[in-house]
């Protein structure tokens, strides 16, 4: 401390004392050997640079060098930075919603662009999911059923394609379609799905079973779901809710789902009344949301809540192996 303070009377001893601290501040020689080489002569990273960044950021597989990557990324997007490559302007989008980022200007524009232009199976279809759910946020339910009805049909990775039925379902429950709702939560069980993928789609299948008068099949749902989640060596990081494929709306509505069924015993689950039955004859109706907060209290000598978030990075990629439906015996 004396020799600092000493060094610090002096603009010469100042100076190499600011010196001292920025080279202790910087990565050492063995554990930022990759940081430097990979910055040498990089002023700004190259569009393909940006767009492996992106995939290792959203696979949970990313570095320090990745991570400054996609923070430049995200502030060129909100400068109004356009890529050459649809596919980058496509990830950049998909990283700013899994992030939890205001969508950049122009976003919609771009994203209309590549799916009119039909460009590669995946990347329409990554496209598609994305100006779906701006649509859906616009209120434009015919033109998000018309994109997630393209990504469905163009996607071939099995994660797009869960994602897009799960997203496509859930537009569905907005518009009381309950039988088309299920149908695409059921498509994702033939699939292998991650813990919380999985703990969704049973949730979801809770859901429209509760508001189609099958208060039996819905706690059965509800109860597997949580059995998924609390399965392994550890319960799931990420809670049903949390998954990036829902909305706002759709979080409450499972939220609503939740405090339903906790609030009623297993063995008087039949006679709940759910909000969105419909008489013989009319069409159901969304049940009446009145609760936005998580509401899962653990009973005694149980665990507690698996609510969770995304963190840092975009990835939303978790630990174990994945969950198959058939290991449930899930009909």
């Amino acid at each position: 401390m004396n020799l600092a303070r000493r060094a610090a009377r002096s603009p010469l001893g100042l100076r190499a004392a600011l010196a001292v601290l920025l080279v202790l501040a910087v990565p050492g020689r063995a554990a930022g050997a990759d940081f430097w080489q990979r910055l040498r002569g990089h002023r700004i990273p190259a569009e393909r640079e940006t767009q492996q960044a992106l995939f290792r950021a959203e696979a949970g597989t990313s570095d320090a060098v990745d991570e400054l990557v996609v923070r430049v990324a995200m502030v060129d997007g909100a400068r109004g930075k356009r890529y050459g490559e649809a596919l980058t302007t496509t990830i950049a989008a998909r990283t700013r919603r899994l992030l939890g980022l205001p969508r950049a200007k122009g976003d919609e524009a771009e994203l209309r662009a590549i799916v009119e232009r039909d460009e590669a199976a995946e990347i329409t279809a990554l496209a598609a999911l994305e100006l779906g759910r701006l649509l859906r946020l616009q209120g434009d339910v015919a033109g998000a059923a018309l994109e997630y009805e393209r990504a469905v049909g163009r996607a071939w990775q099995t994660r797009t394609r869960v994602e897009a039925h799960l997203m496509r379902g859930w537009l569905a429950v907005a518009a009381g379609d309950w039988p088309s709702a299920a149908a695409d939560f059921r498509s994702t069980l033939a699939f292998e799905l991650s813990r919380s993928e999985l703990g969704l789609a049973l949730a979801s299948l809770a859901y429209v079973d509760l508001a189609t008068g099958d208060a039996r099949e819905a706690r059965r749902h509800w109860d597997r779901s949580r059995e998924v989640l609390a399965g392994g060596e550890a319960i799931s990081p990420v809670a049903p809710r949390d998954r990036p494929e829902l909305l706002p709306a759709d979080r409450a509505a499972l939220d609503e789902l939740e405090r339903r069924l906790v609030a009623a015993p297993p063995e008087e689950t039949q006679r709940l009344q759910p909000r969105g039955s419909a008489a013989p004859g009319q069409r159901p109706t969304v049940m009446k949301i009145t609760s936005t907060r998580a509401l899962w209290p653990p009973a005694p000598g149980t665990r507690g809540s698996t609510t969770g978030c995304l963190g840092p990075t975009a990835s939303t990629a978790l630990a174990g192996a994945p969950y198959s439906a058939k290991a449930f015996a899930i009909a």
